[in-house]
Parts: structure tokens; C-alpha cells; sequence
């Protein structure tokens, strides 16, 4: 049996929503959509202001055991077939699982917003992946914090549907879990959450301390096409 760890966050508890990082999910690498757009800002704040209303932060997770061979990751949840997953977690003797969401509700109003203003419902779905990744960073700051005092270190959280890590590896990570239960979260025979907002990802944990400066998530993704990549950081800003 695993021990999993359920927790509820308050809104307070997370960063601000950052409205650069938003219009980014929207299409604007750079975030500079605002600049002299009275109209696109205010509609952004009343977006963000909704959005604050009714998403519910949610996390499970749970500490196991891994054992790295080769490309193959062995966990409590499975066996896991991924080269990159494999190289990311090497040196790593255990793993936080983890699943995030935001909520249903945000899905809702994003239905809604898209038979009525196409631009609110893309700026409601972009504020959505602000904030579950805003959860994600808060819950993945807080496991390094505590696990720094223990004499340990964490390499940054790798997500189902990076490179050769499939989706198909929600599965193991949502039943495993048990996320229907503790988060109401859910996955389709299409391996798409509901709700949408929501993410699975492995954090590998290291005896001894932090080696190095840590880079920013996109400078460490090989993805280098992907729509969503920090502009910021191809512009090599620290």
C-alpha cells in the first residue's frame, strides 16, 4: 500500500495570475498583446476574476520507490518504457506521483464564453493553464523546500506526453492515485482529462544536496517547436 497525500489550496496561497504567461497560452509569445489593448485588458481582468471564482486547487501525490534500468522506469504504479523519462530520473532511488487540477468549474465557463465571445472562451482556457501550472510550481517548490531540510533534492517534474513518456502512462499515474476518488479527476478511453485543467507528472528525488543552477522548464524541454515555449528564454533572459 502507498501512502497518498491529499491536499485542497487556497487561491491566497498560490502566485498571482501572471497575465504575460496567459496571453502566451494564447497565442502571444512574447505577452505583449496588452501594450495600448484597453479592450483585451479588461476583458482579461474580468476573465481572470471569473476564473478566480470558481476554480478548486487540488493535488494528490504520493513518495515511491523507483528503479532505473536502461529505458525502463520500474514503479509501484507499473513499468514505465521511456528513454527520456529514464535519463531524467537517473540517479534517483524515489519519485513523487503526483496529479493536479484546477476544477471543473472553469471548464464550464469556458463552454460557456465559446457560444458567445470566442476571444473570452480562448482567454478563460488560457488562464486555465496558467493556473494549474501555477499550482503545479507552488506544490513543487514546497516538495524541494521540505526536501532540501532532509539532505535531499529534486529534478523538475516530467509530465506524461513529454517526448517518449506517453500519455498512455496517465493511466497508471490517475488510478494509482485513486484521483477520482480524492480530486474528481477522470480520464477518457481518448487519454484526455477531465477536468481539462489538469496534470499528471513524476518529480525524481536525490540524496544530497542541489547541484548547480537550476534552468528554466523551457530551456530544459527539447521540444523546441512546441506553440507554448517561453519567448523569454530563446532571448536568453534570466
Amino acid at each position: 500500500m502507498i501512502s497518498i497525500d491529499i491536499k485542497t489550496y487556497g487561491l491566497e496561497e498560490l502566485e498571482k495570475p501572471d497575465k504575460k504567461t496567459i496571453l502566451r497560452y494564447a497565442g502571444d509569445p512574447l505577452g505583449e498583446s496588452l501594450k495600448n489593448d484597453h479592450v483585451l485588458s479588461d476583458l482579461l481582468d474580468s476573465v481572470i476574476s471569473e476564473g478566480e471564482s470558481v476554480i478548486v486547487p487540488r493535488i494528490c501525490s504520493a513518495e515511491c520507490a523507483v528503479s532505473v534500468t536502461g529505458d525502463r522506469v520500474d514503479t509501484v504504479f507499473g513499468e514505465i518504457s521511456s528513454a527520456l523519462l529514464a535519463k531524467h530520473l537517473e540517479g534517483c532511488s524515489s519519485a513523487v506521483f503526483m496529479a493536479a487540477t484546477i476544477g471543473i468549474g472553469l471548464d464550464r465557463i469556458v463552454t460557456a464564453k465559446s457560444r458567445v465571445s470566442p476571444a473570452a472562451a480562448l482567454l478563460a482556457d488560457a488562464y486555465g493553464s496558467e493556473r494549474v501550472e501555477a499550482l503545479c510550481d507552488h506544490f513543487e517548490n514546497g516538495l524541494r523546500s521540505e526536501l532540501s531540510g532532509k539532505g535531499c533534492s529534486t529534478v523538475s517534474r516530467y509530465s506524461p506526453g513529454y517526448g517518449d513518456f506517453g500519455l498512455e502512462y496517465q493511466k497508471n499515474i490517475i488510478g494509482g492515485l485513486q484521483c477520482q476518488k480524492h480530486i474528481g479527476l477522470t480520464l477518457n478511453s481518448c487519454l484526455m482529462m477531465t477536468p481539462t485543467k489538469s496534470v499528471t507528472a513524476v518529480i525524481g528525488i536525490k540524496n544530497g544536496a542541489e547541484s548547480g543552477k537550476r534552468t528554466w522548464k523551457c530551456r530544459e524541454c527539447g521540444m523546441t517547436e512546441c506553440p507554448f515555449r517561453n519567448a523569454e528564454e530563446e532571448k536568453g533572459k534570466e
